[in-house]
């Protein structure tokens, strides 16, 4: 193997690493963002009746399941068609991460070709983390005030 090829090898390993870091990542976000989301809009309800749901709920979701929910709650279809697509990305990352060394280590063009496929991914995935750090900001924080308790109300007179 060059010497060239060599570098080529450990930058594309390097570029896929970040990449499925950040994809990580992003599923980490996607859990706290629907997490923050329905502790915000499910404290009002908590003295009604017991509604538990937790970080913990979505612990063993998939990018897929959480990008079902996040879908639901936030209208931001610009987002969720890049994370959609990440999906795709993470799968592709996984397989040539394996195949990368035994496929075409030597041939340089196989090599840059991977390499710029890598970068599309790390780009795509940091500009996801951005977006989504965006929507996060977006989120109302939790009422000072305490949850508010729904009372029935008095008929009205005419």
């Amino acid at each position: 193997m060059s010497k060239k090829s060599t570098v080529l090898l450990l930058d594309c390993w390097s570029k896929m690493q970040n990449s499925l870091l950040n994809i990580h990542y992003l599923e980490e976000s996607l859990r706290m963002y629907l997490s923050s989301f329905t502790g915000v809009h499910l404290q009002n309800l908590e003295r009604v009746f017991p509604y538990d749901f937790s970080y913990k709920d979505l612990k063993r979701d998939s990018l897929d399941r959480l990008l079902e929910k996040f879908q639901k709650i936030n209208p931001n279809q610009q987002l969720i068609q890049k994370i959609s697509t990440l999906k795709d990305y993470r799968n592709l990352c996984l397989n040539r991460g394996y195949l990368l060394p035994y496929a075409k280590p030597c041939h340089e063009k196989y090599l840059t070709r991977e390499l710029e496929a890598m970068d599309k991914i790390l780009q795509v995935s940091e500009e996801c983390l951005a977006e989504l750090g965006e929507e996060r900001k977006r989120l109302p924080g939790p009422r000072r005030t305490g949850p508010a308790i729904i009372r029935p109300t008095q008929p009205r007179t005419p």
